[in-house]
């Protein structure tokens, strides 16, 4: 059993990273690689009108000498509940700079560069010193573009004499620097989680927990492992007559059974946001009346996990409705008297059923603490 478990490890280890790797090849593919592009550094730029298509997307260092006016503001709007304008705010501005050949191109600085640009604009030495700006020139949208056009025509200069690239302050392609650094961060988070669930995956940790199972339990290790090798599977779940063992992650679960007094399968629809979601467990109640849940894929094989404590755990209360959950909540002595006097049945104990709208679900929702639509056996 122990082999089979490590391979469920190891491919559960594997899938884990597969599914990493898809998460930084999207974040890479979504970005256009702004994370490598910034690793990599900027480049230098030198541009005219007719060059500045073969700097598209890139990162690079761009020496602006002329900023001559502001043309153009983005803003949001603070309102009211009746829809009265409370506030504006200005977050990013578009400015016409140019080179020394009077060729003109649209700059885009937003809030965190605005400060820097302005000074430029203002300066006593603009259009004397140059100044070096990071940054990513893109296509102007047909919106930004028609600001621009529009703005150019009054001021007398034909569509041939200014750019409809944009070279955007602080940006690595169409990222700020703020989005790419972030970006960074999360790649090196899921490439850490990525190698932790790796090492832990072809590691021995499984044994370790078994190990220590069976020194808690007063017997040997090779007497665990030639018990557990008989053991019945039943969907990556092992029980024997005396052990239940199931994964939790990349960890090995197990279970004594005869501390166990109380066995019923326990389906949760959860919906949120529109999402519905299943989990299915069996939960185990032990003699202090805490509870274990076995997460599993189908109600067959709660059906099938519970017919194995009905033949082999004669102590076990199997199933659930409601009057079980009162007598073990009002009346514990009582219940666990019970399967000396009756053999409780599937007809006995008809699944219980209550709904709570979405509305109503916790925001720090457990399957093994919500009330949620259940269905039991």
């Amino acid at each position: 059993m122990l082999k089979k478990i490590r391979k469920k490890i190891i491919q559960k280890a594997l899938l884990k990273v597969f599914i990493c790797i898809a998460i930084i090849v999207g974040i890479l593919f979504f970005s256009d690689m702004a994370p490598v592009k910034m690793i990599q550094g900027t480049k230098k730029a030198y541009i005219d009108k007719q060059n500045i298509e073969s700097y598209y997307n890139q990162y690079i260092s761009l020496d602006i000498k002329y900023m001559n006016v502001e043309y153009a503001e983005e803003e949001t709007t603070k309102k009211s509940k009746v829809g009265t304008t409370i506030s504006k705010k200005i977050t990013a501005k578009y400015y016409v700079a140019a080179n020394e050949y009077s060729e003109y191109f649209s700059v885009y600085a937003n809030k965190l560069a605005m400060d820097e640009v302005d000074e430029h604009l203002y300066s006593s030495t603009n259009g004397v010193e140059p100044v070096t700006y990071k940054g990513s020139f893109v296509k102007l949208s047909d919106l930004e573009y028609s600001h621009l056009k529009s703005f150019m025509t009054e001021a007398g200069l034909a569509e041939d004499e200014y750019s409809q690239y944009v070279f955007k302050v602080n940006y690595v392609g169409k990222c700020d620097e703020i989005t790419v650094y972030m970006l960074m961060i999360a790649i090196v988070a899921v490439l850490l989680y990525a190698l932790l669930s790796f090492i832990t995956g072809f590691s021995n940790r499984y044994a370790r927990d078994v190990k220590k199972f069976a020194t808690n339990n007063g017997i040997t290790f090779d007497q665990l492992s030639l018990e557990l090798d008989n053991a019945y599977e039943i969907n990556g779940v092992w029980i024997t007559s005396s052990y239940t063992a199931y994964l939790k992650g990349n960890k090995v679960k197990m279970l004594k059974n005869q501390n166990y007094i109380w066995a019923y399968y326990k389906e949760t629809r959860t919906t949120r946001k529109g999402v519905t979601n299943y989990t299915r467990q069996v939960a185990l109640a032990d003699r202090n009346k805490k509870f274990k849940y076995i997460t599993i894929k189908t109600e067959d094989d709660a059906r099938k996990i519970i017919g194995m404590y009905s033949e082999t755990q004669p102590q076990m209360v199997l199933g659930y409705n409601e009057d079980l959950q009162n007598l073990f909540k009002n009346n514990f002595d009582q219940f666990l008297l019970l399967p000396y006097q009756t053999n409780v049945s599937n007809d006995e104990t008809a699944p219980s059923e209550e709904f709570i709208p979405e509305e109503y679900v916790p925001e720090s929702y457990t399957p093994e603490d919500s009330s949620n639509e259940k269905k039991s056996f």
